[in-house]
């Protein structure tokens, strides 16, 4: 990539980082060597406690006028980190990658002439995971062009990430959005909002983007109280994001579905964790079917049988847990 000094810049790539010294110098490489000419790379340092800073600080002296580096003493989480990125870019866009996952150098160029080309808010593409070799595009040719509620209903309800996909910087500031610190799912309630905000959204039909889950399974496994603690928490902000856009009402089976799912998820832990025989002073499973049920009273009012995306995508036991939950706690 040849390096820009006066140009305005089109694309600011944020990118938090914390203990991945491991695979910083391999992942960084297609990062700096992006085909679009007049980016900036801002890569955060979330109070690791390896040699992370050190590695971003050597690339950072060899690419001065492309990399920014912020090095955040406290541990903010991807979300935290995230927003540090956010508040430093500069770009007409804006794009995320993890540390650990590995990009096209042609990614950032191909999103950002598909995003000029239609002037979308949004333009996502292809992605492949590490571990199961599976290749998938979440935005597909029925949910692009100008976005209705039935389109951003669809984007709701078939999820994605955050980081295959470039955004307008107005999505972001105007109002002012940030993402959650220290927790799981960090992004679920800023797509959500992203895909109700948006006036557009395109796609790129290539896989530019490989997501490194191959160590997942171990590295993120977490404790049944932080687990429950992470879906409550998002179920609440996937609500407390939207529910007072004007458009709401017609993307509100599509957000509800959401939480449902996560409400699932959430008591299956509480489920498993009574069936593993969880000493309740290391998790108290009832304490938390109970609150993930207060939650949902709070987000969710289309019962389950006329939410045609819950009826459609949640399995059926699924649904029959969460109905004997919402009723054991009913009073509350």
């Amino acid at each position: 990539m040849s390096e820009s000094k006066t140009s305005k810049i089109k694309v600011s790539v944020i990118i938090p980082a914390y203990n991945a010294a491991h695979i910083l110098p391999t992942s960084l490489g297609p990062v700096v060597h992006q085909s679009l000419n007049d980016i900036e790379i801002i890569i955060i340092n979330d109070a690791s406690s390896d040699n992370t800073l050190e590695i971003l600080m050597r690339c950072q002296s060899q690419f001065p006028s492309l990399v920014k580096i912020i090095n955040s003493k406290e541990n903010l989480g991807p979300g935290g980190a995230r927003n540090l990125g956010i508040d430093a870019a500069s770009g007409d866009y804006i794009g995320f990658a993890d540390a650990d996952d590995f990009v096209s150098d042609r990614l950032f160029e191909r999103l950002y002439e598909k995003a000029i080309e239609g002037d979308y808010d949004i333009v996502d593409c292809g992605m492949i995971f590490k571990a199961e070799e599976k290749a998938i595009i979440y935005t597909g040719d029925n949910v692009t062009g100008t976005l209705d509620d039935d389109k951003r209903s669809r984007l709701i309800v078939g999820g994605g990430y955050l980081y295959t996909k470039l955004y307008k910087r107005y999505l972001f500031e105007n109002p002012p959005v940030r993402m959650r610190n220290n927790c799981i799912l960090e992004d679920s309630d800023i797509l959500t909002y992203m895909f109700a905000k948006a006036k557009s959204i395109g796609n790129v039909k290539e896989i530019l983007y490989q997501y490194n889950n191959e160590a997942e399974s171990a590295s993120k496994i977490q404790e049944p109280q932080k687990y429950c603690e992470n879906i409550y928490n998002a179920m609440l902000a996937n609500y407390e994001r939207v529910h007072d856009l004007t458009n709401y009402q017609g993307i509100k089976m599509a957000v509800e579905y959401e939480i449902a799912q996560m409400y699932v998820y959430g008591l299956t832990m509480c489920l498993k964790a009574q069936m593993d025989g969880v000493k309740k002073e290391r998790f108290d499973h009832i304490e938390w079917m109970k609150r993930l049920a207060a939650a949902k009273k709070k987000t969710i009012t289309i019962p389950y049988e006329e939410n045609k995306y819950v009826m459609e995508k949640i399995d059926k036991i699924d649904i029959r847990n969460i109905k004997g939950n919402d009723k054991r706690f009913e009073d509350i």
